[in-house]
């Protein structure tokens, strides 16, 4: 467990910064501040608590890009990141197309912002049916799911595609691709598929709250 990466998230500040306050309340000390100190203390802790409240949800893209980060990272190890890649396409009702808004370990690829019509791809199937989808590519070609192999990671040979929603509606598709074949690269395994499903609806409920 990445426990430096849970420390930097705004949710956990704020329960820390409130063990403040009940620290001194439970060792007895409470009463010895007298009651400017107390209200002080309680209005700077709530200031605290406000503002990384207020980060979290001003903020979600970052949340969004450390849960993929760590989606990665748990469920294939650190020693296996280079094998994967994740990212988290968004639905544009107006243009009707799926486009990638946030990633993980795809640095400088050629389809890094890669956009597709909601029936191209592993992605436009998985949000066209509301369900998970894999795909070998060694055995399905991007080509039979309408995409030029040429505008994507060239060394991709499996896919999972996850829908996300916002409440009842289907907002986007949490994608993790990898250059090992299905099998291997874990894909269609029961805890595998659970705990992606689980990180779609985790970024579901952040997405929910903008």
């Amino acid at each position: 467990m990445d426990f430096r990466r849970i420390l930097r998230l705004s949710v956990t500040r704020s329960a820390l910064s409130t063990l403040l306050l009940i620290i001194p309340i439970v060792i007895g000390l409470w009463e010895s501040l007298g009651f400017y100190p107390q209200i002080g203390l309680i209005v700077v802790l709530g200031v605290i608590n406000f503002y990384f409240v207020y980060h979290e949800y001003k903020q979600p893209g970052l949340e969004i890009a450390e849960l993929l980060e760590l989606m990665v990272k748990s469920l294939w190890g650190r020693e296996n990141v280079s094998h994967f890649r994740s990212n988290l396409m968004i639905f544009n009702p107006k243009t009707e197309k799926l486009q990638i808004k946030y990633r993980y370990n795809m640095m400088g690829a050629v389809d890094r912002n890669f956009e597709i019509s909601k029936d191209q791809g592993c992605a436009g199937r998985a949000f066209s049916n509301n369900q998970t989808f894999w795909v070998d590519i060694l055995k399905s070609p991007h080509e039979k799911f309408f995409v030029e192999s040429g505008k994507v990671w060239s060394s991709m040979r499996s896919v999972m595609s996850v829908p996300v929603t916002n409440g009842k509606t289907t907002v986007g598709v949490l994608n993790v691709d990898s250059d090992l074949d299905l099998q291997t690269s874990g894909f269609v395994q029961e805890d595998v598929y659970s705990m992606v499903n689980a990180y779609s609806d985790v970024m579901g409920k952040v997405l929910e709250r903008r």
